[in-house]
């Protein structure tokens, strides 16, 4: 015999607690923020943040451009986000992290990654999960500029691209791309390696 349907009774009203700063609303468990945002207690130098499409820092690093949308500097050093547009063909050397994992998003084009021993074509809406300690690299194998959003973590590897960045449009030798990489505990491997 099956039940009579009845209206669902309504849920229990949750107090709010007794303090709510005046910059956050109270949802039942959930904090919004409604002005300033403001750290987390978990999470010291920490802030939460809203960033425009036209806000970071950018530059050209080997022909390629990128965005720093935010930096360790905002995170704590938990995480880096940038915005890279690479030209066709372009792609960094197959390499090694020994402390950042890193995540891309392809937000436009196709990109060849290589991840160990594997080697896949990733293309718009895409993503590509490469872990610190295993050697990866990727190259837009488009026709045209392709584009993707990086989150590495922990964050630091962007003063690296900074660096190079400095070189300006005479890329560095590789010896010297080497040095710049060892004190970020990178490793750039030979070709066809």
């Amino acid at each position: 015999m099956r039940k009579k349907f009845s209206p669902a009774k309504p849920a229990p009203q949750i107090a709010a607690p007794a303090f709510v700063p005046p910059h956050i609303a109270y949802w039942p468990g959930k904090r919004v923020f409604l002005s300033r945002m403001e750290p987390s207690a978990a999470t010291p130098g920490f802030l939460p943040a809203l960033i425009d499409a036209d806000k970071g820092v950018t530059f050209t690093m080997l022909g390629t451009t990128m965005r720093l949308i935010v930096t360790g500097a905002q995170t704590g050093g938990r995480y880096t986000v940038l915005e890279q547009v690479t030209p066709a063909g372009w792609g960094p050397p197959r390499h090694i992290h020994s402390r950042e994992d890193e995540i891309f998003y392809i937000l436009e084009g196709t990109y060849e990654v290589h991840c160990g021993d594997e080697r896949r074509t990733v293309s718009a809406g895409g993503c590509a999960i490469l872990p610190r300690g295993v050697p990866h690299g990727f190259r837009n194998t488009g026709l045209a500029p392709a584009r993707l959003i990086s989150v590495i973590t922990p964050s630091g590897l962007e003063d690296y691209f900074i660096a190079i960045s400095k070189f300006g449009p005479l890329p560095p030798s590789p010896a010297d791309l080497g040095k710049l990489a060892a004190p970020y505990g990178l490793t750039l491997l030979p070709p066809g390696h």
